[in-house]
């Protein structure tokens, strides 16, 4: 059986982190109670979390347990820990776009910058 390979770690690895790193949100989810799903630099989208991008649930939340990230050899979605007051700034103004357009310049030239387009945050699940 030939083990995949995501940027040097098999897909095992990449699990094990993933699950190391809810372990670690475990402890210091007093400074960051929150996690937000995003996606990874993947192709094409990740057929389990695609439909919940940008979805904030606190850390000890079974999400994150039932539909974990890196399980699946597509998944390529990623969790970061968020602070309260992160989480209230994003509540209001929702989350940087991923497929905003990129900015040109006066000549008509892509910058390498993205616009600046926000979308809201979920915060109950879509399963």
């Amino acid at each position: 059986m030939e083990v995949k390979k995501v940027k040097g770690f098999t897909q095992e690895e990449s699990f094990k982190m993933y699950i190391a790193q809810v372990e670690r949100a475990q402890r210091t989810k007093k400074a960051l109670p929150y996690f937000i799903l995003s996606r990874g630099p993947a192709l094409n989208p990740c057929p389990v979390h695609r439909k919940n991008e940008g979805l904030v649930l606190p850390v000890d939340d079974l999400y994150w347990i039932d539909f974990p990230m890196r399980k699946q050899p597509e998944c390529k979605c990623r969790v970061r820990g968020l602070s309260i007051r992160e989480y209230e700034r994003i509540k209001q103004q929702g989350t940087q776009d991923p497929d905003a357009p990129q900015t040109l310049d006066e000549k008509g030239n892509p910058t390498g910058l993205k616009e600046k387009r926000y979308i809201p945050i979920k915060e109950k699940p879509i399963l």
